[in-house]
């Protein structure tokens, strides 16, 4: 029997979901949770796979999933969406979400996604996964690109201009260089420095280089 937990904030939508999901008979709806907050009821639920129904404000849920995959590192995350959007989808496989179901699609094939899922399958959609392979080849030419996506996904948010700094810092540029690189004043690198300081909670230089480097692993 798969533990699914159900997670969206409106409960008439959720109890029409719940519906769908009991006619497989392989599958319990152990509980609906409004958000992702209540740890207390994710760790008492114990379930073995968490649903998350993804509205156009996702980026808080992306910062929780990462959190919940920290905690829980053995529990299935699914995404619940309506339309594969770029950002959205590379983000949610950065933090370790293990599938996506379209809304659109048939009740069995969401039940098929499921089960694949809890038998430790990534399950991408034809059109989910042509995207993220093609983002991937342009990432993978951009570490500063992936830098700000990891620090996003730890729900840090760094100004354009402070990635740029905080990703020449990361590859060992003094502030002198990194001034001369982006025609600006050496005093001006130290701000954004500073900034960058107090956003990540780190104040030593050596640990923040550190810091940045460990996210793009």
């Amino acid at each position: 029997m798969i533990r699914l937990l159900l997670i969206q904030d409106d409960r008439l939508f959720s109890e029409g979901i719940k519906a769908v999901l009991s006619k497989d008979p392989d599958i319990e709806v152990v509980g609906i949770a409004e958000n992702a907050s209540d740890v207390e009821q994710i760790q008492s639920l114990r379930p073995d796979i968490i649903l998350f129904v993804i509205d156009a404000c996702y980026k808080d849920i992306i910062t929780a999933t990462a959190r919940l995959k920290e905690r829980r590192p053995k529990v299935k995350i699914i995404f619940l969406i309506d339309e594969p959007e770029e950002e959205l989808i590379f983000r949610a496989v950065n933090v370790g979400v293990d599938g996506f179901i379209l809304s659109n699609l048939y009740p069995e094939t969401c039940h098929r996604i499921i089960h694949e899922v809890n038998r430790g399958e990534n399950v991408l959609s034809g059109p989910i996964a042509k995207m993220i392979i093609e983002r991937l080849r342009h990432i993978t030419k951009d570490k500063k690109t992936l830098l700000g996506i990891r620090l996003q996904n730890k729900g840090i948010e760094l100004t354009a201009r402070e990635l740029e700094v905080a990703y020449l810092a990361m590859q060992g540029k003094t502030n002198h260089r990194i001034a001369q690189m982006l025609q600006i004043s050496e005093g001006t690198v130290k701000n954004y420095m500073s900034e960058i300081y107090h956003t990540i909670g780190i104040h030593r230089r050596k640990e923040a280089i550190d810091f940045f480097r460990k996210s793009i692993l």
